[in-house]
């Protein structure tokens, strides 16, 4: 166990932040994609991801490059990735290294889901049939729920509205593979 800045940075904490924001929104994905019906309008899978999960989050550019390179990224280096930061966590010596000082693993667990939505999206982009299914990742905003205290800026029927507005963009204006703050397009 290790503090940054006042956060607490434990392995089984770590574990369980990256188990709950990566791999959970990943198995329910893979889950339920079977069931998706792609379309000429366009199937939607919504990942909440937090501007948290941007790549300018991690300390080093290394990192921030591998990830963001598109014609490389698989899930195994997304698996990776997370081996190394959970590696560096339990050996005590992860503020020496690329990771974020303040709430670390959680910056950690949805840079992983952002880069997991980009590859999906080009994964699903390949499929050649006609038919879409667009792949995006939204920040609600800073939502006012336990998480934040109760401090956050909106309320949740604002966070919620901010992920439904994504859902629902027309297909002609609709891109796959994009992160949205709030509703506006925004840099990974």
């Amino acid at each position: 166990m290790d503090r940054a800045e006042g956060f607490i940075v434990d392995y089984e904490i770590a574990r369980a932040c990256i188990d709950t924001n990566y791999y959970g929104a990943k198995h329910v994905t893979e889950a339920v994609l079977p069931l998706i019906r792609p379309s000429v309008h366009g199937a939607r899978i919504v990942n909440v991801g937090s501007t948290a999960g941007q790549l300018n989050n991690l300390r080093c550019s290394k990192l921030q490059k591998e990830l963001a390179d598109l014609e490389n990224v698989s899930e195994a280096s997304i698996d990776k990735f997370l081996d190394m930061y959970l590696n560096d966590v339990k050996q005590q010596n992860w503020k020496d290294k690329c990771w974020p000082l303040k709430y670390t693993s959680y910056k950690v667990s949805k840079i992983a889901l952002h880069t997991y939505t980009r590859l999906l999206a080009r994964q699903l982009e390949e499929r050649g049939d006609g038919n879409k299914v667009f792949v995006n990742c939204v920040h609600p905003g800073f939502t006012n729920t336990d998480m934040t205290a109760n401090v956050g800026d909106i309320s949740v029927k604002e966070g919620a509205e901010n992920i439904v507005h994504v859902a629902l963009l027309p297909s002609e204006v609709c891109p796959s593979g994009q992160f949205y703050d709030e509703n506006k397009p925004a840099l990974f």
